[in-house]
């Protein structure tokens, strides 16, 4: 049976079959693309990115390499603990959500199937069995949030496709009728009954025309869904697959043209780990190469996590933690499917030992890549579409310094802050200026009409400017990195923040950030025109234990650690730091003690004017440090 035109090529050779790959070795070529039917399918279970010649090149994988017998053991152990804990329950969260059961159901499914596969011992068999069991008796898998539905399908799916030939035909039948009916059929629904983009979690389908993370998460679901059961209900899968594939483009389209994601690190590693999901499906269950992972942007978004990686977190604007769980999972994904050698080493030894390693670390594990292939990448990068910025002094140095600058929009995706100009430093293995990421997703309003006066998301909650104390115009056009400059021993990007602050009066506005002196310090320099006199704040959350504040008021000191960092205020003069505690609770700002709070560091000056310009130096280290030169941004070379 025909399943419909879809953008995808005849793989010229199944990479989810091996996997591993030759360094230097070429990229498979898209001859084309075809009419894609349902007699391609693979024939036998499993056929959902695990396959019989995977699962045997792997126990030759482990009997070889420590880190893959050493990956294998990490899962063991996960598998150890899930087999003493209950089958999940239908428990929603306080937004009546239960996507943290859905996801915490795949997990177990996937880790305790793949290691029935490794081993063939049916302990582990008989309790993923369990879990199937258990999320097949839900009501139904709460469609109103479709991701609820998308992670359960992607777990129920593995586990009848891995399982198969374990399964008895009751079990068969129970977890079939409930993947169908509160999986593929809602995923059905929603594409029939899609609005024109009017987003809303109660609207059937309103995820379907809009674009971000939950298109790669819930089309790859339906996909995976369908063609597991694509032998025994034909029909959903003819007509389900070419919808999502056709569905997909809109969430690959915000990889152009660099790979960059305006949802932050953390949105990137969900979108981009379905994508690869999708990706791999396909070649196995189908023998295809999805064309879109040749979409503009995806080959190299690798680059994007990493860049924003720096020596003690990452760069985590938006929604984002500050120390989110890296993707190792999703850099070995792309590190086999592009056969990049660099993205295969930092998920094996720059990321080691963050978390313990999960199924498809060890599906997607390569040997290959070494410390020279990551220091011989560029040490600063720009993405364009989502306007930010980071620059180091070097990669694989813990002490390196790093400095993440961003532009953008306000208000670019469901996930922003006012947070444009706002600013991250690293140096000596300590995050001097940090940001405090967001809050409680179940606070009133958060995704709604109150997002924007809870502290976390707000201008004042950035290290960034404020303005008469207003917040930056939430439907500005996008702060643009105006120029961008990297070389041997110094690099600098300019954003124009002046669309943000126009409600205040704003003329002019513009921030640089700067690595000087052989990258070892750092400049911040703003300069601020406006068509009345404001009231100026300037603004830096920080990660420091402790800040002191000179009695001149132009030099500040930050610990942490045994670690220093001097901060001195180069202009205009006369202005003076301070130094306050804050603490957020409930979204919002509440009376720190003495005791108790964070540090940021803030420059208020002493009057209101209509032209300023603020000079931060900061130099890491005891060391005194030259100060250097001042000059407008427009002379920055």
């Amino acid at each position: 049976m025909n399943v419909g035109r879809i953008v995808i090529v005849r793989a010229t050779a199944c990479l989810a079959c091996g996997m591993g790959f030759a360094a230097g070795e070429p990229a498979p070529q898209s001859p084309g693309s075809n009419d894609v039917s349902l007699k391609d399918l693979r024939p036998s279970h499993p056929r959902l990115i695990l396959t019989k010649e995977r699962i045997a090149a792997l126990r030759g994988l482990v009997a070889s390499d420590p880190v893959a017998a050493d990956y294998l053991a990490q899962i063991r152990r996960r598998g150890a603990a899930m087999l003493k804990q209950a089958p999940v329950t239908r428990t929603p969260d306080p937004r009546g959500h239960i996507l943290g059961v859905s996801r915490r159901a795949q997990r177990r499914i996937a880790t305790l199937a793949f290691l029935y596969r490794m081993d063939g011992d049916r302990q582990w068999a008989d309790r993923a069995i369990a879990e199937l069991r258990a999320v097949s008796g839900f009501a139904d898998w709460h469609p109103p949030h479709f991701l609820d539905v998308a992670d359960m399908t992607i777990g129920v799916a593995i586990g009848y496709d891995w399982l198969y030939d374990v399964l008895t035909p009751e079990d068969r039948a129970l977890i079939r009728n409930a993947l169908t009916d509160k999986g593929l059929k809602e995923g059905l629904s929603c594409f029939a009954r899609a609005p024109a983009r009017q987003p809303g979690e109660t609207r059937p389908g309103w995820w379907v025309p809009t674009k971000g993370n939950w298109n790669t998460v819930c089309d790859g679901a339906m996909i995976m869904g369908a063609l597991a059961l694509a032998d025994e209900t034909p029909e959903i899968a003819a007509d389900l697959v070419p919808k999502a594939l056709e569905n997909l483009p809109n969430a690959l389209s915000l990889y152009a043209p660099d790979g960059g994601w305006r949802e932050g690190t953390m949105y990137w590693d969900g979108a981009t780990r379905y994508l690869l999901y999708t990706a791999f499906t396909l070649q196995s269950a189908l023998g295809i190469d999805y064309e879109g992972m040749n979409e503009p942007g995806i080959r190299v978004t690798g680059n994007y996590p990493l860049a924003l990686e720096g020596p003690t977190a990452t760069f985590n604007y938006a929604d984002c933690w500050e120390s989110p769980r890296r993707p190792r999972t999703v850099f070995y994904g792309l590190a086999s499917w592009f056969r990049d050698p660099a993205l295969a080493y930092v998920a094996r030894e720059k990321w080691a030992g963050r978390g313990e390693a999960g199924p498809f670390d060890l599906i997607w594990y390569s040997p290959d890549g070494t410390a020279q292939d990551l220091a011989g990448m560029p040490r600063d990068f720009l993405f364009r579409r989502i306007q930010v910025a980071t620059m180091r002094s070097a990669w694989n140095d813990p002490n390196a310094v790093f400095l993440g600058l961003k532009g953008g929009s306000a208000t670019s995706d469901g996930h922003s802050h006012l947070d444009a100009g706002t600013f991250v430093f690293d140096a000596d293995g300590v995050r001097w200026a940090r940001d405090i990421g967001g809050d409680n997703y179940a606070l009133p309003g958060y995704f709604g009409k109150l997002r924007f006066t809870y502290y976390r998301l707000t201008t004042a909650g950035h290290n960034t400017l404020l303005l008469d104390g207003r917040n930056q115009d939430q439907k500005a056009r996008a702060a643009e990195i105006t120029a961008f400059h990297s070389s041997a021993d110094q690099a600098f990007a300019i954003v124009d923040l002046t669309g943000l602050y126009a409600p205040a009066g704003a003329t002019r506005v513009r921030r640089g950030g700067a690595l000087l002196n052989g990258r070892r310090h750092l400049l911040i320099q703003d300069e601020i025109e406006t068509r009345a006199p404001v009231d100026v704040v300037w603004t830096m959350h920080t990660g420091a234990a402790d800040l002191a504040v000179a009695p001149d008021g132009a030099h500040a000191t930050l610990t942490r650690e045994r670690k220093t960092c001097r901060v001195r205020l180069l202009a205009p003069p006369g202005a003076r730091f301070t130094a306050e505690r804050y603490r957020v609770s409930g979204g919002v700002l509440v009376e720190p003690t003495p005791e108790k709070g964070d540090w940021k560091l803030l420059i208020r000056l002493d009057k209101k004017t209509a032209a300023a310009r603020i000079a931060v130096f900061f130099s890491p280290g005891s060391a005194e440090a030259k100060t250097p030169p001042l000059t407008a941004l427009a002379e920055w070379k």
